[in-house]
C-alpha cells in the first residue's frame, strides 16, 4: 500500500502554485505609472480619488516628459525616496 504524506504533498503543490504565479505575474517595479483621477458622482456626494507617485512629485520629476527616471536630472533624489 502506498502511503502519502498529505501535508508534504500539499506543501509541494503550494510551492508549485507560487512559482507559476511569479512566472506569469506582470512585473512593474521600474514602470512609471501615470497620475489618475477617478470621479464618482451620486445624488448627494462627489468622491474624488487621486493616485499618483509621491516620490516623483517630491523629487520634482515631470513624468510626462521622461520614460526612464534614471536619466532625469533628479534621479538621485528619486532613487533615495524609493
Amino acid at each position: 500500500m502506498l502511503k502519502c504524506n498529505l501535508k508534504r504533498t500539499s506543501n509541494f503543490f503550494f510551492i508549485i502554485a507560487i512559482f507559476l504565479c511569479i512566472e506569469f505575474a506582470p512585473l512593474k517595479a521600474h514602470e512609471l505609472s501615470p497620475s489618475i483621477l477617478d470621479i464618482t458622482l451620486s445624488s448627494k456626494t462627489v468622491q474624488l480619488k487621486i493616485r499618483f507617485s509621491v516620490e516623483a512629485m517630491l523629487a520634482e520629476l515631470d513624468l510626462s516628459a521622461i520614460n526612464d527616471t534614471s536619466l532625469s536630472e533628479n534621479a538621485a533624489k528619486y532613487d533615495e525616496l524609493r
